[in-house]
């Protein structure tokens, strides 16, 4: 996972931000770990448009609970879904 931390959001246009979050990751893991962080070039939006195509997937349903879902099931379904 370390080799791809990829930043999203506003705080990602902050300068050195990267670079900052690179030495803080490369400062808890051993050396043998490669650590790679990146931005898109808008990482503002990025993580809506990564929401967009994950909902245009046919198999959506799969990787999400519903709203009305969690309220006539509860947490206990969400553990049974993804609990695997």
């Amino acid at each position: 996972m370390l080799k791809n931390v990829l930043l999203t959001g506003g705080n990602a246009c902050f300068p050195s931000f990267g670079e900052r979050v690179y030495n803080e990751l490369r400062c808890l893991c051993p050396e043998i770990f490669e650590v790679n962080v990146t931005a898109p070039d808008n990482p503002i939006t990025y993580a809506w448009h990564g929401g967009v195509m994950a909902f245009q997937d046919p198999d959506v349903n799969k990787i999400i609970v519903t709203k009305k879902q969690y309220e006539e099931n509860g947490a206990a379904f969400c553990l049974e879904k993804f609990d695997s």
